[in-house]
């Protein structure tokens, strides 16, 4: 794995399909609905949003286009809140994420960063879940 947070690797746990690997570090970030206004005065959801979908496409480096890609799995670790006891954080690690954002937003926002033009994606696979480091799992299968 580089220092960036990336690893392209011809197997990956999807099978024996080729397919690139990618960690963006950091709480995920859904992509805000925009409007004609954020272009001159961006409001603080849209500038959280562009500083996210820079670092992403930074780790990613050159994707191949969308309509060459076979399938897209997410996985969206959001941290365990602090104030919580020592147990029920261990209880809480890796299940189910259950509050905002949507993950609906939060798949938009990955698939838009990555690529130019996100309809040729045939398929995704997405979840949201508590974890102690926070980050984005991105798993592209060619």
């Amino acid at each position: 794995m580089s220092s960036k947070g990336t690893q392209r690797s011809r197997k990956n746990k999807v099978g024996d399909l080729d397919g690139i690997f990618l960690v963006i570090p950091g709480q995920p970030v859904s992509k805000p609905r925009m409007t004609k206004r954020d272009k001159w005065a961006k409001r603080a959801c849209v500038l959280k949003y562009f500083a996210w979908r820079d670092k992403a496409r930074d780790i990613a480096g050159k994707l191949p286009p969308a309509k060459e890609i076979g399938m897209v799995e997410m996985f969206f670790d959001f941290l365990i809140p602090t104030s919580l006891s020592k147990r029920q954080r261990s209880i809480r690690h890796l299940r189910p994420h259950r509050q905002r954002p949507d993950i609906d937003n939060l798949i938009k926002g990955v698939l838009d960063a990555l690529f130019e033009e996100d309809a040729g994606v045939p398929c995704v696979y997405a979840e949201k879940r508590w974890s102690d480091s926070p980050k984005v799992t991105v798993v592209i299968s060619i």
